[in-house]
């Protein structure tokens, strides 16, 4: 089974899923949620444990996390997504441009939640040489989506992007 790399957020004070505030040391994200969505989509979810924080360079292509997440898909052919959240949405971005640089063709699906600042068209694969993936982009849930508690809805990306999946375990009546 192919893989996803799912790339946590910011360390921060954010929201957890009952929208309780929790201190994210190791980069936030609602695991489970973004978990799901890759099992849902036939990937084996495997959560980059280290925040998108920016690294000690000019930019995120120095991201501890983006050096990280280059390490391992280089190291291990049979990842073929990405996801990432808020800070590490935009850590795709950095990762796409080292990969470019090499042959994108494995890389069949690309998830940026909740990273606004980098505009959609920058995801796409005509943008890249080889690329061929489909792109998911979502930057935070609307004001409709049913959030547990008064809270920015940021945090919920994940649980959005997974409320709109089928759940192919769930069988239907």
């Amino acid at each position: 089974m192919s893989r996803m790399l799912i790339l946590r957020g910011n360390s921060a004070n954010y929201p957890d899923e009952e929208g309780n505030p929790k201190k994210y040391k190791k980069g936030a994200l609602h695991d489970h949620a973004a978990m799901e969505y890759a099992r849902r989509r036939n990937y084996e979810p495997v959560v980059l444990d280290m925040s998108g924080d920016f690294g000690p360079g000019p930019n995120r292509g120095s991201s501890p996390q983006t050096l990280a997440a280059l390490d391992w898909i280089y190291g291990d052919p049979e990842f073929a997504a990405l996801y990432g959240f808020s800070g590490g949405g935009y850590n795709v971005w950095w990762i796409l441009q080292k990969l470019k640089e090499k042959d994108l063709k494995r890389i069949e699906l690309i998830v940026v939640l909740g990273a606004p600042d980098t505009p959609e068209s920058q995801f796409h694969k005509s943008k890249y040489k080889g690329a061929r993936w489909e792109l998911v982009y979502g930057k935070n849930p609307p004001s409709s989506f049913k959030l547990p508690k008064k809270v920015d809805s940021h945090m919920f990306g994940p649980e959005w992007l997974l409320a709109g999946m089928p759940d192919p375990a769930k069988k239907k009546p």
